[in-house]
């Protein structure tokens, strides 16, 4: 029981993790910890409601794929996107920036207990499954994708709650995970072939992560915070050049009274 235990929680921690600490690093300083610790928490016992959920609903069989599609690819990114909006979309945190920010703290929280969930659901059916290598190594790259898709749109309904933008972001965050969602079920049924298609549903999680990192964070700072930061940037590019163009003048000034020396001593 320990061992597969240990396996599904440093599954479930691992990546989540990752992509946490890759997406909040750059921005440490404009948000409150206190804040990104409880809403993990919260976020913790959000996964544990949308695994409950799945559970209860249940994972259609191969040749249901209109039931498939409506529950998996629909009805449960609905749920789970629909409930991180109830918990943000409060009076502390609306049209604040830094709300962005608590969202991917949310979906961390909520990533990591539900891979928890699935993983000790999964190796406490069949425990041999702990020792089976391709079985783990699709179990990791399950793992790595829901946690960059979760971070996502989580991402994208609190920056939506910050804008005041609610309906058009949770929108997209629910068609991001319902598709992530979609790409997986070859993967879930064991088709031939799924390597593929898990690999697919990895390209477009590290897209969306990506989209969310690159596009969608600098845009939730406010304008005179971001200002600052391009003058700082723009001061530390001058402060290189500055720099390099003094060591190259110390070269120069080297090899010129190098060739001094020389022709001295010729």
């Amino acid at each position: 029981m320990a061992y597969f235990g240990i396996i599904a929680t440093l599954i479930a921690f691992v990546p989540p993790g990752f992509f946490f600490y890759f997406t909040m690093a750059k921005y440490d300083g404009f948000f409150d910890d206190r804040k990104v610790s409880l809403t993990f928490m919260i976020g913790i016992f959000h996964g544990l409601f949308v695994g409950i959920f799945w559970g209860i609903v249940g994972f259609p069989s191969l040749g249901q794929l209109d039931l498939a599609l409506l529950s998996f690819g629909l009805g449960l990114p609905a749920v789970s996107e629909l409930g991180k909006l109830i918990l943000l979309n409060r009076k502390r945190y609306q049209l604040k920036f830094d709300t962005t920010f608590y969202g991917i703290s949310l979906s961390t929280g909520s990533a990591v207990m539900l891979l928890v969930y699935i993983g000790y659901r999964t190796l406490a059916l069949d425990h041999s499954m702990a020792e089976d290598p391709v079985f783990i190594a699709g179990l990791v790259a399950f793992a790595i994708g829901m946690g960059a898709v979760s971070i996502s749109s989580g991402a994208l309904i609190g920056f939506g709650v910050s804008k005041g933008l609610v309906w058009g972001y949770l929108l997209t965050a629910i068609l991001i995970n319902g598709f992530y969602n979609t790409l997986l079920l070859p993967y879930l049924w064991n088709l031939d072939g799924y390597p593929v298609f898990l690999f697919v549903t990895l390209l477009f999680a590290f897209y969306a992560w990506s989209y969310v990192v690159m596009k969608v964070l600098p845009r939730t700072l406010p304008e005179e915070i971001q200002k600052k930061l391009r003058r700082e940037r723009r001061k530390q590019f001058r402060q290189s050049d500055e720099e390099e163009y003094e060591k190259y003048d110390e070269y120069e000034e080297e090899e010129g009274q190098n060739e001094e020396t020389a022709t001295q001593e010729d």
